[in-house]
């Protein structure tokens, strides 16, 4: 592989961390202001998808 190919591999890399850590910070910071600014049954729904994600996902 050539210098251009290894570019472009890593740029693709870096667009897609940062893609991934502003999605974090989105759904972090929504889960938060629920946790917050709610209910207790504007909660539940959030937390049993937080427990689907991390029981298929391994988190």
């Amino acid at each position: 592989m050539d210098q251009a190919t290894w570019l472009q591999m890593s740029a693709n890399t870096g667009q897609q961390i940062r893609s991934a850590q502003l999605n974090y910070s989105l759904g972090t910071t929504a889960g938060l202001a629920i946790l917050v600014f709610g209910d207790t049954a504007d909660f539940k729904l959030p937390i049993a998808i937080s427990i689907i994600a991390m029981a298929i996902y391994g988190l």
